[in-house]
């Protein structure tokens, strides 16, 4: 069973271009249709400043 983020969770976001990034979940959602939809989040990056999208694959959970 995957994980399901709520607003307002603290997160690594695994960015392609920095690595691993502090974020912070501002929203989630689906896309895709029937049997093919993906969870996605949209999450902002302390590090950038900026806001992106992701899928549950590319965030992870703290460290406790």
């Amino acid at each position: 069973m995957k994980k399901i983020f709520g607003t307002g969770i603290l997160v690594m976001y695994d960015d392609p271009f920095i690595g691993m990034a502090l974020c912070v979940i501002l929203a989630d959602g689906t896309s895709g249709y029937a049997s093919e939809t993906k969870v996605i989040y949209v999450v902002y990056c302390f590090k950038l400043a900026q806001s992106f999208l992701a899928y549950e694959t590319e965030i992870h959970e703290l460290s406790e």
